[in-house]
């Protein structure tokens, strides 16, 4: 085998079986945001849809995730701090 046979046996190898194989397995990556949309049925282990209510699979009803609550006290001070920017501008363009 000639040094030009071994290069294009190289150069061959290299197009049409290692860059393919490349792109096939970035292409199988798992995407970080694919399963967000989608929660495990407890009972039968379905993949569901986070809107729905029911599993399509065995029927098990999902109960509603409680919505985070904020502390009244937070709620309080936030506004306060609101209030306190908005008097500061108001005092700010009247000089």
């Amino acid at each position: 085998m000639t040094l030009t046979e071994f290069g294009m046996l190289v150069l061959f190898l290299m197009v049409f079986c290692i860059v393919p194989m490349i792109f096939i397995q970035y292409g199988f990556r798992n995407k970080p945001g694919a399963k967000v949309i989608l929660q495990e049925c407890p009972k039968c282990g379905a993949q569901n849809y986070k809107v729905k209510a029911q599993c399509y699979c065995c029927g098990y009803s999902f109960i509603p995730a409680p919505a985070e609550r904020m502390d009244a006290s937070l709620i309080q001070r936030v506004k306060q701090r609101d209030e306190s920017r908005m008097t500061g501008r108001a005092a700010a363009r009247t000089t």
